[in-house]
């Protein structure tokens, strides 16, 4: 990956693990924010119905951060199944990514400790083969122009990873750009060969 991004989850991921006859499936898809969780999980239960534990973990920021996570065990024991998940989770190198674990019980009971492994197995499962793509370092950027100058900017919008996120019409029209950072340079050529004003740096994102 390069240094103005980082790892996200390519696709969504299964992968089963089977302890002392209970079925541990793990399902990785994308997370951006608690929505996408909750979708996730919607999804899995109509998926796989009749399991007995639908337990999750996720953390919707850059590998690592804590900033935007959550965790449920799902009526398994405290702290049994969704902390042990979101543990490996926060120490793979993966970014905005959900876990769902989906148990069928098998008839033998594990203990605490043997369910804390048996979901963190899981969630190691899942990751460790995880088709992986790159979450781009994007830059969101204010533009006042004239008119013939929003035209061409718009028009190197649309051929770069760059999106518009709002427009603004009056005298002139003010932009308001998601540009990928490593392309700001070029964007900034541009306005300075059309004689628009530079960028206003308005904060960071990624997509």
């Amino acid at each position: 990956m390069s240094d103005s991004g980082y790892p996200i989850p390519g696709a969504r991921h299964v992968r089963e693990v089977i302890i002392r006859k209970s079925r541990f499936i793990a399902v990785l898809d994308r997370v951006c924010e608690r929505a996408d969780m909750e979708a996730l999980v919607a999804h899995c239960r109509s998926e796989y119905p009749r399991a007995s534990h639908y337990c999750l973990a996720f953390n919707a920021g850059p590998p690592g951060s804590s900033r935007a996570i959550g965790q449920s065990d799902d009526g398994e024991p405290h702290g049994t199944a969704g902390q042990p998940m979101l543990n490996v989770l926060l120490h793979a190198n993966i970014g905005e990514a959900g876990i769902v674990v989906i148990r069928y019980f098998g008839g033998t009971k594990l203990g605490k400790g043997g369910l804390a492994r048996a979901y963190a197995e899981a969630a190691n499962a899942v990751l460790a083969d995880a088709p992986v793509a790159e979450a781009l370092a994007m830059q969101v950027v204010s533009l006042e122009l004239s008119y013939a100058q929003a035209e061409r900017i718009e028009a190197w919008v649309s051929s770069e990873q760059a999106e518009i996120a709002d427009r603004q019409f009056g005298a002139t029209v003010a932009l308001t750009l998601q540009v990928p950072a490593a392309r700001l340079p070029a964007l900034e050529d541009l306005l300075q060969q059309i004689g628009a004003p530079g960028l206003t740096h308005t904060g960071d994102n990624h997509a």
